[in-house]
């Protein structure tokens, strides 16, 4: 039998980015991944729960991908991934 997977997409926080000369609301999401069952609770005991993921999407009439940080494999090393146009405050 399979372990189920759940997924919670849960909003973070707002925050304004800089696209070329326009500056665009984005909103940050954190991505839960959590295993259930008898799998789960090994996976808690021995240390391979999944890591959390962040998103970075601009909200609004026309929703883009702005950055993504987390493992793109299990064990693996987190990434950060983003556009290249954006400036972020500082």
């Amino acid at each position: 039998m399979a372990a189920a997977l759940k997924m919670s997409l849960i909003p973070e926080a707002e925050e304004k980015v800089q696209l070329g000369t326009h500056v665009l609301p984005v909103r940050r999401y954190l991505v839960k991944l959590e295993v259930g069952g008898f799998t789960g609770l090994v996976a808690s005991m021995i240390g391979k729960t999944p890591p959390d993921l962040r998103y970075w999407l601009v909200t609004g009439e026309v929703p883009a991908f702005v950055r993504f940080e987390g493992a793109m494999f299990r064990n693996g090393p987190a990434w950060r991934i983003e556009m290249t146009p954006v400036e972020w405050p500082r």
